[in-house]
């Protein structure tokens, strides 16, 4: 009489039937890292709080140059190259840079600059910062020199 005989657990042909804990955790790892190294390339630029943070900075940039005026005495000035994606003082020092995706674009009556004057005034205009689609405008006024972020 023929006798039958079951697997075995645990024999050759049970081990080959799948994948171990070890090597799914290794091809996880291996999708997260190559997710994680491919996501910054397809974002369209940066997003609205890299924006904001910008404005505020290039903001701070604009009340140290008012301040300027005030304290010297003699007109100040923020220098803006659309071009060069650069916003910087012409007393010197730090200035602002975009990064890739942003622009910076300037409309008022100079075409590349806002002049602060010593009684308060300014040249004033706006200075528009832009990045996918979003927008936020740094307005300076004319009258007093203030400057307001418009988003």
């Amino acid at each position: 009489m023929a006798r039958l005989t079951l697997p075995q657990r645990g024999g050759p042909a049970a081990r080959r039937a799948g994948f171990t804990l070890i090597e799914t955790i290794a091809a996880l790892l291996l999708i997260s890292l190559l997710a994680g190294l491919a996501l910054p390339f397809l974002r369209g630029g940066p997003g609205p709080a890299a924006l904001r943070a910008s404005a505020y900075q290039v903001s701070a940039l604009l009340r140290g140059d008012r301040n300027a005026a005030f304290a010297s005495g003699r007109p100040s000035a923020t220098l803006v190259d659309s071009r060069a994606g650069i916003v910087r003082s012409e007393r010197g020092g730090a200035g602002f840079s975009t990064g890739p995706g942003m622009r910076v674009d300037l409309s008022a009556s100079l075409p590349d600059a806002i002049r602060f004057y010593p009684d308060g005034r300014s040249s004033g205009g706006d200075l528009i910062l832009s990045s996918a689609g979003r927008r936020i405008d740094l307005r300076v006024s004319r009258d007093t020199g203030a400057i307001a972020l418009v988003h």
